[in-house]
């Protein structure tokens, strides 16, 4: 019982390790680009949750798209 209880929680780290590895991406800018990377990032992950569990289209997914476009846009004037 034990071993499988290790064995859940070494699944679990791995899992959330390998979900994490695209965060670490190299920012071009100072911290404003870099502050507004993460939230394009998190902006990104949470439409890409809602699209996995809903579907494409649906009310809160399209806000959650919008809010991505709207980041990746101060993002990219960050950048310029």
């Amino acid at each position: 019982m034990r071993y499988l209880i290790l064995a859940a929680i070494s699944l679990i780290i791995g899992i959330t390790q390998m979900g994490c590895s695209n965060r670490n991406k190299t920012v071009v800018g100072g911290p404003d680009a870099l502050e507004a990377a993460t939230r394009m990032e998190e902006s990104q992950q949470e439409y890409n949750d809602c699209v996995s569990v809903r579907h494409p289209g649906s009310a809160n997914c399209d806000s959650l798209q919008r809010l991505y476009e709207k980041d990746k846009a101060e993002y990219e004037a960050q950048i310029q």
